[in-house]
Protein backbone atom coordinates (compact mmCIF):
# COMPACT_ATOMS: atom_id res chain seq x y z
CA UNK A 1 0.00 0.00 0.00
CA UNK A 2 1.27 3.62 -0.57
CA UNK A 3 1.87 5.55 2.50
CA UNK A 4 -0.54 7.05 4.22
CA UNK A 5 -1.95 10.25 2.04
CA UNK A 6 -2.19 13.03 4.50
CA UNK A 7 -5.40 14.87 3.39
CA UNK A 8 -7.98 16.41 5.76
CA UNK A 9 -11.11 14.66 4.49
CA UNK A 10 -9.08 11.59 6.14
CA UNK A 11 -10.09 13.33 9.63
CA UNK A 12 -14.01 13.62 8.10
CA UNK A 13 -13.65 9.71 7.50
CA UNK A 14 -11.68 8.97 11.23
CA UNK A 15 -15.18 10.82 12.17
CA UNK A 16 -17.30 8.69 10.48
CA UNK A 17 -16.12 5.52 11.41
CA UNK A 18 -16.51 6.66 15.20
CA UNK A 19 -18.94 9.66 15.20
CA UNK A 20 -23.01 8.64 16.33
CA UNK A 21 -25.80 8.71 13.32
CA UNK A 22 -29.63 9.53 14.23
CA UNK A 23 -32.08 7.30 12.32
CA UNK A 24 -35.04 6.36 11.90
CA UNK A 25 -36.69 4.28 14.86
CA UNK A 26 -36.01 0.25 14.51
CA UNK A 27 -38.48 -1.17 12.92
CA UNK A 28 -39.81 2.31 11.26
CA UNK A 29 -39.65 0.94 6.91
CA UNK A 30 -36.42 1.94 5.03
CA UNK A 31 -37.16 3.17 1.55
CA UNK A 32 -35.78 1.13 -1.30
CA UNK A 33 -32.92 2.45 -3.16
CA UNK A 34 -33.48 3.73 -6.71
CA UNK A 35 -31.70 1.99 -9.85
CA UNK A 36 -29.36 4.80 -10.14
CA UNK A 37 -28.38 4.47 -6.08
CA UNK A 38 -28.18 0.78 -6.70
CA UNK A 39 -25.59 1.35 -9.56
CA UNK A 40 -23.82 3.88 -7.20
CA UNK A 41 -23.87 1.71 -4.63
CA UNK A 42 -22.60 -1.40 -6.41
CA UNK A 43 -19.44 1.55 -8.26
CA UNK A 44 -18.58 2.40 -4.50
CA UNK A 45 -18.47 -1.33 -3.01
CA UNK A 46 -16.16 -2.29 -5.83
CA UNK A 47 -14.16 0.88 -4.89
CA UNK A 48 -13.78 -0.28 -1.39
CA UNK A 49 -11.10 -2.62 -2.66
CA UNK A 50 -9.06 -0.32 -4.60
CA UNK A 51 -5.32 0.55 -3.79
CA UNK A 52 -6.02 3.83 -3.49
CA UNK A 53 -7.04 5.11 0.15
CA UNK A 54 -8.45 8.24 -1.34
CA UNK A 55 -10.50 5.86 -3.60
CA UNK A 56 -11.50 3.50 -1.10
CA UNK A 57 -11.97 6.61 1.79
CA UNK A 58 -14.70 8.23 -1.30
CA UNK A 59 -16.13 5.26 -1.78
CA UNK A 60 -16.92 4.92 2.13
CA UNK A 61 -18.74 8.02 2.25
CA UNK A 62 -20.29 7.71 -0.91
CA UNK A 63 -22.07 4.35 0.52
CA UNK A 64 -22.62 6.26 4.29
CA UNK A 65 -24.87 9.14 2.41
CA UNK A 66 -26.76 6.18 0.54
CA UNK A 67 -28.31 5.83 3.98
CA UNK A 68 -30.05 2.06 5.58
CA UNK A 69 -32.07 1.68 1.68
CA UNK A 70 -28.58 0.10 0.86
CA UNK A 71 -28.24 -2.32 3.72
CA UNK A 72 -29.32 -5.83 1.47
CA UNK A 73 -26.40 -4.68 -0.91
CA UNK A 74 -23.65 -4.05 1.32
CA UNK A 75 -24.59 -7.88 3.44
CA UNK A 76 -24.61 -9.45 0.24
CA UNK A 77 -21.14 -7.95 -0.43
CA UNK A 78 -20.12 -8.89 3.15
CA UNK A 79 -20.07 -12.53 2.31
CA UNK A 80 -17.07 -12.21 -0.35
CA UNK A 81 -15.40 -9.34 0.83
CA UNK A 82 -11.73 -8.80 1.24
CA UNK A 83 -10.45 -8.67 4.77
CA UNK A 84 -9.70 -4.76 4.43
CA UNK A 85 -12.72 -3.90 2.86
CA UNK A 86 -15.17 -5.98 5.19
CA UNK A 87 -13.89 -3.70 7.78
CA UNK A 88 -15.36 -0.72 6.05
CA UNK A 89 -18.64 -2.92 5.26
CA UNK A 90 -18.92 -3.93 8.94
CA UNK A 91 -18.75 -0.30 10.11
CA UNK A 92 -21.35 1.01 7.70
CA UNK A 93 -23.68 -1.76 8.49
CA UNK A 94 -22.93 -0.72 12.34
CA UNK A 95 -24.41 3.00 12.01
CA UNK A 96 -26.80 2.16 9.93
CA UNK A 97 -30.52 2.33 12.39
CA UNK A 98 -31.35 -1.43 12.75
CA UNK A 99 -27.35 -2.40 13.67
CA UNK A 100 -26.62 0.71 15.59
CA UNK A 101 -29.77 0.17 17.90
CA UNK A 102 -28.67 -3.55 18.61
CA UNK A 103 -26.24 -1.81 21.15
CA UNK A 104 -29.30 -0.46 23.26
CA UNK A 105 -30.15 -4.24 24.07
CA UNK A 106 -28.90 -5.76 27.13
CA UNK A 107 -28.13 -8.84 27.16
CA UNK A 108 -28.75 -9.34 31.02
CA UNK A 109 -32.16 -7.50 31.09
CA UNK A 110 -34.15 -8.65 28.39
CA UNK A 111 -35.83 -12.34 28.21
CA UNK A 112 -36.79 -13.91 24.95
CA UNK A 113 -39.12 -16.98 24.08
CA UNK A 114 -38.69 -19.07 21.14
CA UNK A 115 -39.99 -22.60 20.24
CA UNK A 116 -40.41 -24.82 17.37
CA UNK A 117 -38.54 -27.40 16.59
CA UNK A 118 -35.81 -28.07 14.81
CA UNK A 119 -34.51 -25.45 12.07
CA UNK A 120 -31.33 -24.33 10.63
CA UNK A 121 -29.53 -22.15 12.60
CA UNK A 122 -30.10 -19.22 9.55
CA UNK A 123 -33.86 -19.21 10.50
CA UNK A 124 -33.36 -19.67 14.44
CA UNK A 125 -30.84 -16.37 14.09
CA UNK A 126 -33.68 -14.49 11.97
CA UNK A 127 -36.04 -15.41 14.66
CA UNK A 128 -33.40 -14.31 17.41
CA UNK A 129 -33.27 -10.75 15.56
CA UNK A 130 -36.96 -10.40 15.09
CA UNK A 131 -37.99 -11.35 18.45
CA UNK A 132 -35.57 -9.05 20.50
CA UNK A 133 -33.41 -6.56 17.77
CA UNK A 134 -30.71 -8.22 18.63
CA UNK A 135 -28.10 -7.98 15.41
CA UNK A 136 -25.63 -10.77 14.07
CA UNK A 137 -22.99 -10.45 11.80
CA UNK A 138 -23.08 -12.11 8.32
CA UNK A 139 -22.03 -14.66 7.31
CA UNK A 140 -22.50 -15.96 10.68
CA UNK A 141 -18.99 -18.14 10.37
CA UNK A 142 -20.26 -21.28 11.20
CA UNK A 143 -22.32 -23.76 8.74
CA UNK A 144 -25.82 -21.83 8.44
CA UNK A 145 -27.75 -24.80 7.38
CA UNK A 146 -27.51 -26.84 10.38
CA UNK A 147 -30.20 -28.01 12.30
CA UNK A 148 -30.81 -26.63 15.91
CA UNK A 149 -33.02 -27.30 18.56
CA UNK A 150 -33.17 -24.43 20.96
CA UNK A 151 -36.59 -23.82 23.03
CA UNK A 152 -36.45 -20.76 24.98
CA UNK A 153 -38.73 -19.91 27.90
CA UNK A 154 -38.55 -16.40 28.86
CA UNK A 155 -34.85 -16.98 29.17
CA UNK A 156 -32.29 -14.07 29.28
CA UNK A 157 -30.34 -13.43 26.34
CA UNK A 158 -27.19 -14.21 27.67
CA UNK A 159 -28.79 -17.92 28.21
CA UNK A 160 -30.35 -17.73 25.01
CA UNK A 161 -26.92 -16.86 23.33
CA UNK A 162 -25.09 -19.85 25.18
CA UNK A 163 -27.77 -22.29 24.42
CA UNK A 164 -27.51 -21.47 21.14
CA UNK A 165 -24.06 -21.79 20.95
CA UNK A 166 -24.12 -25.18 22.28
CA UNK A 167 -26.23 -26.49 20.03
CA UNK A 168 -24.69 -25.00 16.71
CA UNK A 169 -20.81 -25.81 18.24
CA UNK A 170 -20.08 -22.38 18.58
CA UNK A 171 -18.99 -19.01 20.51
CA UNK A 172 -20.39 -16.44 20.61
CA UNK A 173 -18.88 -12.47 21.06
CA UNK A 174 -20.76 -9.50 21.46
CA UNK A 175 -18.67 -6.44 19.75
CA UNK A 176 -18.00 -3.53 22.16
CA UNK A 177 -19.38 -0.29 20.85
CA UNK A 178 -21.61 -2.04 17.93
CA UNK A 179 -23.78 -4.39 20.59
CA UNK A 180 -23.73 -6.99 17.21
CA UNK A 181 -23.17 -10.82 17.66
CA UNK A 182 -20.56 -12.60 16.14
CA UNK A 183 -20.38 -16.26 15.81
CA UNK A 184 -17.26 -18.16 16.00
CA UNK A 185 -16.37 -22.14 15.51
CA UNK A 186 -15.31 -23.14 18.94
CA UNK A 187 -11.69 -24.66 17.46
CA UNK A 188 -9.06 -24.60 19.61
CA UNK A 189 -6.18 -21.87 19.28
CA UNK A 190 -8.86 -19.88 17.08
CA UNK A 191 -9.10 -16.28 18.31
CA UNK A 192 -11.49 -14.09 19.34
CA UNK A 193 -11.73 -11.45 17.37
CA UNK A 194 -13.12 -7.79 17.26
CA UNK A 195 -13.50 -5.13 15.07
CA UNK A 196 -14.13 -1.31 15.39
CA UNK A 197 -13.77 1.65 12.77
CA UNK A 198 -10.49 0.35 11.12
CA UNK A 199 -8.94 -2.07 14.29
CA UNK A 200 -8.94 -5.51 14.45
CA UNK A 201 -8.54 -7.07 18.00
CA UNK A 202 -7.71 -10.83 18.23
CA UNK A 203 -7.23 -12.85 21.41
CA UNK A 204 -4.46 -15.03 19.83
CA UNK A 205 -3.59 -17.37 23.49
CA UNK A 206 -4.47 -17.61 26.93
CA UNK A 207 -1.44 -19.83 29.20
CA UNK A 208 -0.78 -20.77 32.97
CA UNK A 209 1.84 -21.58 34.86
CA UNK A 210 3.30 -21.59 38.68
CA UNK A 211 6.12 -20.17 40.03
CA UNK A 212 7.81 -21.59 43.15
CA UNK A 213 10.94 -19.51 45.02
CA UNK A 214 12.30 -20.95 48.11
CA UNK A 215 10.40 -20.74 50.88
CA UNK A 216 7.73 -19.13 49.29
CA UNK A 217 4.36 -20.24 47.81
CA UNK A 218 3.65 -21.19 44.52
CA UNK A 219 2.83 -18.37 42.54
CA UNK A 220 -0.11 -18.33 39.69
CA UNK A 221 0.46 -16.93 36.64
CA UNK A 222 -1.94 -16.39 33.49
CA UNK A 223 -0.67 -14.93 30.15
CA UNK A 224 -2.81 -13.16 27.87
CA UNK A 225 -2.02 -12.20 24.55
CA UNK A 226 -3.32 -10.46 21.86
CA UNK A 227 -2.82 -9.04 18.50
CA UNK A 228 -4.11 -5.61 17.31
CA UNK A 229 -4.47 -4.71 13.62
CA UNK A 230 -5.44 -1.23 11.63
CA UNK A 231 -6.85 -1.32 8.17
CA UNK A 232 -3.97 0.03 5.90
CA UNK A 233 -3.33 3.42 5.53
CA UNK A 234 -6.00 4.07 8.70
CA UNK A 235 -4.77 7.57 10.18
CA UNK A 236 -3.56 6.28 12.91
CA UNK A 237 -0.25 7.62 14.37
CA UNK A 238 0.32 5.67 17.68
CA UNK A 239 -1.46 3.44 19.96
CA UNK A 240 -0.68 2.99 23.84
CA UNK A 241 0.34 -0.57 24.90
CA UNK A 242 -0.46 -2.44 26.82
CA UNK A 243 -4.02 -2.09 26.49
CA UNK A 244 -6.00 -0.82 29.58
CA UNK A 245 -8.43 -3.49 31.45
CA UNK A 246 -11.43 -2.25 33.54
CA UNK A 247 -12.89 -5.75 34.09
CA UNK A 248 -11.72 -9.27 34.29
CA UNK A 249 -13.44 -11.79 36.16
CA UNK A 250 -13.12 -15.79 35.90
CA UNK A 251 -16.04 -18.03 35.66
CA UNK A 252 -16.52 -18.04 39.50
CA UNK A 253 -17.15 -14.61 39.52
CA UNK A 254 -13.97 -13.54 41.15
CA UNK A 255 -12.24 -10.46 39.96
CA UNK A 256 -8.76 -10.09 38.48
CA UNK A 257 -6.09 -7.74 37.88
CA UNK A 258 -3.31 -7.25 35.43
CA UNK A 259 0.22 -7.23 36.29
CA UNK A 260 1.29 -4.01 35.07
CA UNK A 261 4.21 -2.88 35.73
CA UNK A 262 5.44 -0.61 33.26
CA UNK A 263 2.76 2.45 32.53
CA UNK A 264 1.67 2.38 28.79
CA UNK A 265 3.43 4.74 26.38
CA UNK A 266 2.64 5.62 22.84
CA UNK A 267 4.28 3.61 20.44
CA UNK A 268 4.09 5.78 17.17
CA UNK A 269 3.09 3.34 14.08
CA UNK A 270 5.21 4.87 11.44
CA UNK A 271 4.18 2.24 8.83
CA UNK A 272 3.68 -1.08 11.35
CA UNK A 273 0.26 -2.70 10.22
CA UNK A 274 0.04 -4.42 13.91
CA UNK A 275 1.31 -4.46 17.55
CA UNK A 276 1.36 -7.64 19.57
CA UNK A 277 0.78 -7.08 23.58
CA UNK A 278 0.91 -9.81 26.21
CA UNK A 279 -1.13 -9.41 30.12
CA UNK A 280 -0.10 -11.59 33.21
CA UNK A 281 -2.98 -11.38 35.31
CA UNK A 282 -3.39 -11.62 39.05
CA UNK A 283 -4.37 -13.44 41.07
CA UNK A 284 -5.19 -16.33 39.36
CA UNK A 285 -7.19 -19.37 41.20
CA UNK A 286 -6.41 -22.93 39.87
CA UNK A 287 -9.97 -24.02 39.54
CA UNK A 288 -10.98 -21.33 37.04
CA UNK A 289 -12.27 -23.02 33.85
CA UNK A 290 -12.50 -19.64 31.77
CA UNK A 291 -12.46 -15.98 31.71
CA UNK A 292 -16.23 -15.23 31.88
CA UNK A 293 -15.88 -11.23 31.09
CA UNK A 294 -12.57 -9.17 30.14
CA UNK A 295 -13.50 -5.72 29.49
CA UNK A 296 -11.15 -2.52 28.74
CA UNK A 297 -10.12 -0.01 26.32
CA UNK A 298 -7.23 0.93 23.91
CA UNK A 299 -6.10 4.25 23.59
CA UNK A 300 -4.98 5.28 20.08
CA UNK A 301 -3.75 8.31 18.40
CA UNK A 302 -6.00 9.69 15.59
CA UNK A 303 -4.08 11.93 12.68
CA UNK A 304 -5.38 14.97 11.79
CA UNK A 305 -3.84 15.54 8.35
CA UNK A 306 -3.79 19.02 6.39
CA UNK A 307 -1.78 19.48 3.08
CA UNK A 308 -1.69 23.09 2.97
CA UNK A 309 -2.44 25.72 5.59
CA UNK A 310 -1.64 29.29 5.02
CA UNK A 311 -0.63 32.16 7.26
CA UNK A 312 -0.65 35.86 6.23
CA UNK A 313 3.20 37.78 7.17
CA UNK A 314 3.16 40.52 9.34
CA UNK A 315 2.81 43.58 8.05
CA UNK A 316 3.85 47.40 9.44
CA UNK A 317 0.58 47.09 10.94
CA UNK A 318 0.47 44.16 12.59
CA UNK A 319 3.53 42.29 14.94
CA UNK A 320 1.45 38.70 15.27
CA UNK A 321 -0.75 36.58 12.90
CA UNK A 322 -1.91 33.35 12.81
CA UNK A 323 -3.93 30.42 10.89
CA UNK A 324 -5.73 28.30 13.15
CA UNK A 325 -7.91 24.99 12.46
CA UNK A 326 -9.47 22.01 14.76
CA UNK A 327 -6.46 20.72 17.09
CA UNK A 328 -3.86 23.39 15.73
CA UNK A 329 -2.62 26.53 15.40
CA UNK A 330 0.03 28.43 13.23
CA UNK A 331 1.19 31.58 14.34
CA UNK A 332 3.78 33.28 13.16
CA UNK A 333 5.03 35.56 16.41
CA UNK A 334 7.80 37.73 15.19
CA UNK A 335 10.50 39.04 12.53
CA UNK A 336 14.19 39.85 12.50
CA UNK A 337 15.59 41.93 9.46
CA UNK A 338 19.10 40.40 8.56
CA UNK A 339 21.92 42.84 7.64
CA UNK A 340 21.93 41.04 4.32
CA UNK A 341 18.39 41.72 3.27
CA UNK A 342 16.92 38.84 4.75
CA UNK A 343 14.19 38.08 7.14
CA UNK A 344 13.91 35.39 10.32
CA UNK A 345 10.76 34.54 11.06
CA UNK A 346 9.63 32.85 14.07
CA UNK A 347 6.94 30.57 13.53
CA UNK A 348 5.03 28.50 16.22
CA UNK A 349 3.11 25.42 15.92
CA UNK A 350 0.57 24.67 18.78
CA UNK A 351 -0.71 21.23 18.94
CA UNK A 352 -0.72 18.01 20.81
CA UNK A 353 2.79 16.37 19.76
CA UNK A 354 3.38 12.76 19.08
CA UNK A 355 6.81 11.68 20.20
CA UNK A 356 8.89 8.17 18.93
CA UNK A 357 10.78 7.97 22.33
CA UNK A 358 9.54 8.65 25.92
CA UNK A 359 11.69 11.67 26.95
CA UNK A 360 9.84 13.47 24.21
CA UNK A 361 12.45 14.50 21.70
CA UNK A 362 12.14 13.13 18.23
CA UNK A 363 8.12 14.67 17.59
CA UNK A 364 7.15 12.11 14.45
CA UNK A 365 5.26 14.96 12.68
CA UNK A 366 7.51 16.20 9.39
CA UNK A 367 5.83 19.54 7.99
CA UNK A 368 7.27 21.51 5.59
CA UNK A 369 7.81 25.36 5.17
CA UNK A 370 7.42 27.74 1.91
CA UNK A 371 7.05 31.79 1.80
CA UNK A 372 4.41 32.10 -0.86
CA UNK A 373 4.65 35.69 -3.28
CA UNK A 374 1.43 37.44 -4.42
CA UNK A 375 1.56 35.54 -7.60
CA UNK A 376 1.42 32.01 -5.52
CA UNK A 377 4.84 31.21 -6.25
CA UNK A 378 6.80 29.10 -3.16
CA UNK A 379 10.00 30.10 -2.00
CA UNK A 380 11.80 27.48 0.12
CA UNK A 381 13.49 28.78 3.60
CA UNK A 382 17.13 29.20 2.99
CA UNK A 383 18.92 26.66 5.15
CA UNK A 384 17.31 24.11 7.46
CA UNK A 385 14.18 25.39 9.81
CA UNK A 386 15.57 25.60 13.44
CA UNK A 387 13.00 24.18 16.09
CA UNK A 388 12.58 24.45 19.83
CA UNK A 389 10.12 22.39 21.48
CA UNK A 390 8.57 23.83 24.71
CA UNK A 391 5.05 21.89 25.81
CA UNK A 392 3.12 21.54 22.91
CA UNK A 393 4.26 24.76 21.45
CA UNK A 394 7.24 24.70 19.15
CA UNK A 395 8.87 27.46 17.54
CA UNK A 396 10.47 27.21 14.15
CA UNK A 397 12.85 29.45 12.57
CA UNK A 398 12.54 30.53 8.70
CA UNK A 399 15.12 32.24 7.09
CA UNK A 400 13.45 34.17 4.14
CA UNK A 401 16.61 34.72 1.80
CA UNK A 402 17.07 38.80 1.04
CA UNK A 403 15.44 40.66 -2.37
CA UNK A 404 12.50 38.21 -2.11
CA UNK A 405 8.44 39.89 -1.72
CA UNK A 406 6.61 37.19 -0.05
CA UNK A 407 3.14 37.85 2.20
CA UNK A 408 2.08 34.09 3.07
CA UNK A 409 3.52 31.12 4.50
CA UNK A 410 2.49 27.85 3.61
CA UNK A 411 3.03 24.76 6.33
CA UNK A 412 2.21 21.66 3.87
CA UNK A 413 2.04 18.26 5.28
CA UNK A 414 1.12 19.21 8.95
CA UNK A 415 -0.42 16.86 11.39
CA UNK A 416 -2.12 17.24 15.36
CA UNK A 417 -3.11 13.92 16.89
CA UNK A 418 -6.16 13.14 19.07
CA UNK A 419 -6.87 10.56 21.24
CA UNK A 420 -9.27 8.16 21.19
CA UNK A 421 -10.64 5.20 23.41
CA UNK A 422 -12.04 2.12 21.75
CA UNK A 423 -14.07 -0.18 23.87
CA UNK A 424 -13.50 -3.74 23.53
CA UNK A 425 -15.23 -6.84 25.75
CA UNK A 426 -14.94 -10.75 25.06
CA UNK A 427 -17.01 -13.13 27.16
CA UNK A 428 -16.31 -17.06 27.96
CA UNK A 429 -12.41 -17.53 27.28
CA UNK A 430 -11.54 -20.46 28.02
CA UNK A 431 -8.45 -21.17 30.11
CA UNK A 432 -5.84 -24.42 29.40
Amino acid sequence: MPAMTTHLTTLLLFAAWFGSQVGPALGQEVEAPTAEESARAQAAIIDLEDEHFERRQAAFQALESLGSKIRPLLESALERAAPESRLRLQTLLERFPAHSEASQVRLEGTRVSLSGGPTTLRELVARLESATDLRFYRPLGVDEGMKVDVDLDSALLLEALDRLGQAAECRWMQDAGSGMIRLMRSQPGSPYLMYEGPLRMALTGISRSSNISFGNEARENCYLQSQIDFEPDAPILGIYLPPTIDRIEDDQGRSLQDDVVINSFMNPTQGRGNFGTSLRLVPWAKDAKEIARLEGKIQIAVASQYDRVIVALPTAETTQTAAIVPRLAVRVVSQTQKPDGGVIFQVEIERETLFADPERRRPIQAEEFAFLTAAGEEIPPQGRPLRQAQGDKETFSLHLPPNVLVDRLLVRNVAALETREIPFRFEGIPLP
